[in-house]
């Protein structure tokens, strides 16, 4: 007789320890699941990942332009020149400007 409730004691125990681990492993696997940043959020979170690969390529791009406008500036003269002519208005004396004037439409 003790060596029966015994077991049933031993079995008792085990469904109860059973129990409590299962419902540890489904609790963390809800929180896996279902907590910000888990697998629900992996999609949105890949998606936002893609645009800012795609937004680092193009700054490295523009940044890319821009060394290559500052080097052009600091080794040719004449480019720097230019470019400080357009920028300020100036012409040489072997340009020709030519200003076009555009006069408003008349309603009738």
């Amino acid at each position: 007789m003790r060596a029966r409730t015994q077991d049933k004691k031993i079995r008792i125990l085990f469904w109860v320890k059973l129990g409590l681990s299962s419902a540890a492993v489904l609790s963390f696997a809800g929180w896996l699941i279902f907590s910000e940043g888990g697998f629900k959020d992996s999609n949105k979170l890949s998606k936002e990942r893609d645009a800012q690969v795609a937004q680092i390529a193009l700054l490295q791009a523009r940044k890319k332009k821009i060394e290559e406008y500052l080097e052009k500036l600091e080794t040719s003269d004449e480019f720097a020149m230019e470019t400080a002519a357009r920028r300020y208005g100036l012409v040489s004396p072997t340009e020709t400007i030519y200003r076009i004037k555009v006069e408003p439409e008349v309603k009738n």
